[in-house]
């Protein structure tokens, strides 16, 4: 279920299916999800450094979380139902996973 929700999302990103219609509502859409990638991108970043400094459970937690908010942030601001569902498949999944690992 990871791997679908993982390559689902990533592809529903990348190419217009056409299966539905969607883009930015508004400029507003466009810059929250341009600033709140950007934020989500650093803060990835920034526990994946923390992380290799000294692993524990919150921060490979936040590893799995963050992704999935990249994933989710795009398909709300886009009005992308497809992509949404993918998400949700894939942060469910990815963060059980996750959790089993680092405990």
């Amino acid at each position: 279920m990871e791997q679908i929700g993982r390559f689902g999302s990533i592809f529903l990103m990348i190419f217009n299916i056409g299966i539905a219609e969607f883009g930015f509502s508004s400029a507003l859409a466009f810059f929250a999800y341009g600033f709140g990638n950007i934020l989500l991108l650093i803060l990835y970043w920034i526990t994946w450094m923390l992380y290799f400094v000294k692993q524990s459970t919150w921060k490979g937690m936040a590893l799995a979380i963050l992704p999935t908010l990249m994933f989710l942030l795009r398909g709300i601001a886009l009005g992308h139902v497809l992509l949404i569902i993918t998400a949700v498949v894939f942060g469910v999944s990815h963060c059980f996973i996750t959790y089993k690992n680092v405990k």
